[in-house]
């Protein structure tokens, strides 16, 4: 009987102190998520640097993009705790994680597991105190901290000035946008061609029809724009309003090569467009 007492006693406290430590834990994990303090362990993600008043309508058209393939995003900038947790409330459509401190350091940008990333957006940051005189110069560095621990990463990039542009081309930042380009041009349009700036939001938002990018299909390889033009149409794959192409650049590794077909084809193309 003695001995039974003292069993029971014991498994009483024994799953007592084991249910504690592990709700313990999972609280403690909790509550460093919120704060951004642990490292983020993701694959295919969305990564979005800095913070200003553009972020929430870009939290807002990834919340529409997100509902195709869900994609994880997560946040590096210093925000308040407070504020990422009423974010999770304004988007509920997105898997937000959040990551606190300097995006311009690779340690920080590693602990949003950015070599495992998908794409990263990097904004002019006005959280913790920065300002906004020097927010391009924070991007260009973020850009190539970027790059140095992905080349291949897909990075877009806002900028205040133009003169800025440059740098990012030097960090191959694949898209970069100005702030304030498109509004100069919708109101010369509104004023010397009506109902262009309605067109263009309306391309341009998230709500209707949208301009998208699809790979080209082989068979229309080759062929007139007219004639791809009018298969999208016929094919119900909607209005084909432009083809971009993108070249391989060459890198060392092709230089080192024992196959100079890339050589040659990038030296072939200069002369062409020479």
């Amino acid at each position: 009987k003695a001995l039974g007492i003292v069993l029971i006693v014991a498994s009483v406290v024994l799953s007592s102190l084991i249910s504690g430590t592990i709700a313990a834990i999972f609280v403690d994990r909790r509550m460093k998520e919120g704060k951004g303090l642990r490292d983020v362990h993701l694959v295919g993600h969305r990564v979005v640097l800095g913070w200003n008043r553009d972020a929430s309508r870009l939290l807002a058209g990834l919340e529409t993009a997100s509902r195709a393939d869900r994609a994880p995003v997560v946040l590096v900038n210093m925000l308040e705790p407070e504020a990422f947790e009423a974010l999770g409330a304004s988007f509920p459509g997105l898997e937000l994680r959040f990551v606190r401190g300097d995006f311009t350091q690779e340690t920080t940008l590693r602990k949003a597991a950015i070599a495992a990333a998908a794409s990263a957006v990097i904004l002019p940051d006005e959280t913790g105190g920065a300002t906004l005189s020097n927010a391009d110069e924070r991007v260009i560095l973020a850009a190539f901290a970027l790059k140095a621990i992905k080349a291949d990463l897909n990075v877009s990039a806002q900028i205040r000035h133009a003169e800025s542009e440059q740098h990012l081309r030097r960090a191959h930042v694949d898209e970069i946008v100005l702030e304030g380009e498109l509004s100069s041009f919708l109101l010369a349009a509104g004023a010397s061609e009506p109902g262009v700036p309605r067109a263009v939001r309306s391309l341009l938002s998230w709500g209707g029809p949208r301009i998208r990018q699809v790979p080209f299909p082989a068979a229309l390889r080759g062929k007139s724009y007219a004639d791809a033009s009018a298969w999208f149409l016929r094919e119900g794959k909607g209005c084909l309003v432009g083809v971009l192409s993108r070249e391989k650049r060459v890198s060392f590794d092709d230089l080192l090569s024992d196959d100079s077909s890339a050589i040659d084809a990038f030296i072939k193309r200069k002369f062409r467009e020479a």
